[in-house]
């Protein structure tokens, strides 16, 4: 005898072949991306830089460091701009000449020279 009241419900899953891949693949890029700048694929390796850190629960992680040539390009014009401009202290209610400064960096070639 069958229950008058039961109901199957069948659903799709939620994640397919093709956007588990994609998912992943998405991942992958995100890795190779520069947290900071957004930049890909301007990772530059440091050597030795890979540390363990243990916290007081027992929870482990590794850090690795890595420059990003991107930032790095803006951290030296900022230096620069800085040094250029040290010792020039506006007057009041005047705006000083790195006030608003905002950088882009945008790769205009990818392999090394």
């Amino acid at each position: 005898m069958s229950d008058a009241w039961s109901v199957l419900v069948t659903r799709e899953p939620e994640w397919d072949d093709y956007t588990r891949s994609e998912a992943m693949a998405d991942l992958e890029v995100d890795r190779m991306r520069c947290g900071e700048c957004g930049q890909e694929g301007t990772f530059e390796p440091v050597p030795k830089s890979i540390r363990h850190w243990t916290w007081v629960d027992g929870r482990v992680f590794e850090v690795e460091s890595y420059r990003c040539l991107a930032c790095a390009a803006v951290d030296t014009i900022k230096r620069d701009f800085e040094k250029d401009h040290e010792g020039k202290t506006p007057a009041r209610g005047v705006y000083a000449p790195s006030d608003g400064l905002r950088m882009v960096v945008r790769p205009l070639s990818q392999e090394a020279r």
